[in-house]
């Protein structure tokens, strides 16, 4: 009797063992609640705990730039590597996307169909520019649009909270108080420092001295401006005066008729600055705006001008920014709830799928 070949005997082996057991599923990671979360959803639940650790290395100091991800799945953090720390982070991220329903269904809110056929195509959008690299990391189309659905229903359960008429609505004074610290409103006019190109020929010959002598002259007379507001002058009659002169200036040195300067409007010369906003005015002027009294002529020497400022009540602008506030004052408590509604689930982990969707098979946007 003949002796079968090693290839055959082996094939032969491997069949009898897999008789003997069943093939595991990986198309799902976690179950809850009756629903199977897609392999697509849970890996983009993933990737957004990935961007979370890199945030969390250059905090730490430890990111490197062009690192691949496998290279950064291995770097150490909070007493593991990234990889774990992202595996753990994606599980209480499983929790928190089924405690958003679960809290929605307890208070009776659902996304709208016209919001979900706006995620929906959202989706499809960002799938036919970006599909390949989705598709590369095991991210579907349908599971992209469940993720945006969730973003929308996040949203949604934010607002019910803590929105107008929200569970734990922010109220008035809360929002004008925080308006009043963010932003402030003030009727401006700016009067320039010299600079180089304003200089003729003779002065440019000793440049340094001629714009101080120049600024000593601007100075003077934003604090003459600056004398006439405290004495009840209208800062509208202070820019038309001002910006008439540099319009007859522009027209001598151009050899043409000035342009006559319109008086301004009532919100004409409203200005709205935020206490981010050091990088286009200067920090100086940036606080110097927060520190002026409400209602009282300041002048502020910025680095390229002087600011005549008069301090205004922001309150009436509240309907402008309540929505860009909300955010803003509560988005950290509203995290911190969701995580606390998050830690009561205990979704059925797939541990044969977890096992095989590792974070450093996460493919890189390039």
């Amino acid at each position: 009797m003949k002796s079968l070949p090693i290839t055959v005997l082996a094939l032969l082996i491997a069949l009898t063992a897999l008789s003997g057991c069943q093939i595991q599923d990986t198309s799902w990671v976690y179950a809850y609640g009756g629903h199977n979360m897609p392999a697509g959803l849970y890996i983009s639940i993933l990737m957004d705990s990935y961007g979370e650790a890199m945030a969390k290395l250059q905090e730490a100091g430890t990111y490197e730039l062009n690192m691949s991800v496998r290279e950064a799945c291995a770097q150490p953090l909070e007493g593991g590597t990234v990889a774990e720390w992202m595996i753990t982070r994606a599980r209480d991220k499983v929790r928190e996307y089924y405690a958003v329903y679960d809290k929605m269904a307890e208070m009776g809110l659902a996304v709208a169909e016209t919001e979900r056929e706006a995620a929906r195509a959202s989706a499809i959008n960002v799938m036919r520019e970006q599909g390949d690299f989705y598709r590369d990391n095991g991210i579907s189309e349908n599971s992209l649009i469940m993720a945006v659905e969730h973003q929308l229903a996040r949203s949604l359960l934010f607002n019910a909270l803590y929105g107008e008429g929200g569970l734990y609505a922010v109220s008035e004074e809360e929002y004008v108080s925080f308006l009043d610290t963010q932003y402030a409103k003030s009727k401006m006019v700016i009067v320039n420092k010299p600079q180089p190109f304003d200089l003729t020929d003779e002065e440019r010959e000793n440049e340094e001295e001629a714009l101080a002598a120049r600024e000593v002259l601007a100075k003077e007379k934003a604090e003459s401006y600056l004398a006439r507001l405290e004495a009840g002058e209208k800062m509208e009659d202070i820019f038309v005066e001002y910006n008439t002169e540099l319009a007859a200036i522009d027209a001598e040195v151009n050899n043409e008729d000035p342009i006559p300067v319109e008086y301004p409007g009532p919100d004409d010369l409203i200005s709205i600055m935020g206490r981010s906003e050091g990088g286009y005015y200067g920090e100086r002027v940036v606080e110097g705006m927060f520190a002026a009294e409400q209602g009282k002529p300041t002048l502020i020497d910025g680095e390229v001008a002087f600011f005549l400022v008069i301090r205004q009540d922001i309150a009436d602008e509240l309907p402008t920014y309540r929505e860009e506030l909300l955010p803003l004052l509560r988005s950290e408590a509203f995290n911190e709830l969701i995580a606390e509604w998050g830690a009561a689930i205990e979704p059925s982990p797939n541990e044969a799928a977890i096992a095989r969707y590792k974070p450093a098979n996460i493919k890189d946007a390039a």
